[in-house]
């Protein structure tokens, strides 16, 4: 299993579409939204849990690449922090 940190997320984006958008590459075992309590809305960004070949390949398809009218930024997570790299 892999987690994915998503970044750059319209506030508009629902777990319902980044499902549909990142099971093309396989599996979507957990989404996490982050909200901003406060402001009653979401803050950009997601933490996407997959099988980690099927989670590498979305990445890399994926990084960059616009959703929603946003282009993702996407990172690997390693002990739950985004870890820096090239995908």
């Amino acid at each position: 299993m892999i987690k994915l940190h998503i970044a750059n997320l319209s506030d508009r984006v629902s777990e319902t579409q980044l499902n549909e958008h990142f099971g093309r590459y396989g599996e979507v075992l957990k989404i996490e939204v982050v909200w901003a309590r406060s402001l009653g809305r979401i803050v950009g960004s997601a933490v996407i849990e997959m099988p980690f070949g099927e989670g590498i390949a979305a990445a890399r398809e994926l990084n960059g690449k616009p959703f929603r009218g946003r282009a993702l930024y996407i990172t690997i997570m390693s002990n739950g922090i985004a870890a820096s790299g090239k995908l």
